[in-house]
């Protein structure tokens, strides 16, 4: 490809409506995957423009919907561009029965936020049709450089690590879903490992272990992604 830029996995887009951020830290990482884009709102009502023009893959919609009536908002998804998302409701257990009656409306999944962390993944790769994977991910320190649109540079470490994304330790954040340039230094390499990331997230008080971002790779440059697998397994090994 031009510019040397590896080849990416097609764009699924994902909406998740009103999802308080405790309840969505459970499934976030599977929506770091690089081939999804994930639009998050806080209210259905902001939600509803984005419907109607843009074909979503799957909805995730915390329920009940706080300021609008869920029919309104599903008349809406079944007229627009999205018509065809697969759509889940993810509700407090006094709610589940009440999300379960609303079926019909073209809802394919009902989630209780009481399931346990690993059923709640495993259901939302069903909805979004990919399987679960226990990616290779290593926790470990390297020296990383950012550069965002503006130009700001940013030098920090990564916490962990794996071929779809890292968690970084840095006082400095960038807005999510804002993009940066980035240079990976590899212990015993004089050559970075160069490419694009999106801030997926800035991590939570209380829920990681460090104050910082998650951030998802977009894109390599010169088989940059193979040289961080190769690394990721040696580490893993035992070998780097």
């Amino acid at each position: 490809m031009p510019g040397g830029m590896d080849v990416m996995e097609e764009r699924q887009n994902i909406l998740v409506v009103e999802v308080e951020q405790p309840h969505y830290e459970r499934f976030a990482p599977v929506l770091q995957r690089r081939h999804f884009e994930v639009d998050r709102l806080p209210d259905a009502g902001r939600a509803l423009e984005l419907v109607s023009a843009v074909p979503f893959t799957a909805i995730i919609i915390g329920f009940p919907l706080k300021e609008m009536r869920l029919e309104a908002f599903m008349d809406t998804v079944l007229m627009g561009e999205s018509a065809s998302a697969s759509i889940a409701l993810l509700a407090a257990v006094d709610h589940v029965a009440e999300a379960e009656r609303y079926r019909p409306l073209g809802i394919d999944m009902v989630l209780s936020l009481e399931n346990a962390p690993h059923e709640m993944l495993r259901l939302i790769c069903a909805l979004l049709g990919v399987a679960p994977r226990a990616e290779l991910r290593v926790l470990v320190k390297l020296e990383l450089e950012l550069l965002d649109a503006g130009s700001q540079r940013i030098v920090a470490q990564t916490e962990d690590i794996s071929v779809s994304g890292m968690l970084v330790t840095t006082p400095r954040l960038a807005p999510v879903g804002s993009r940066a340039s980035f240079n990976i230094t590899l212990p015993g390499e004089q050559e970075p490992i160069r490419g694009m990331a999106e801030v997926a997230r800035h991590t939570a008080p209380g829920i990681d272990r460090v104050r910082g971002m998650g951030l998802k790779f977009v894109s390599f440059q010169n088989q940059g992604e193979a040289r961080l697998g190769r690394y990721l397994e040696q580490r893993q090994n035992g070998e780097a």
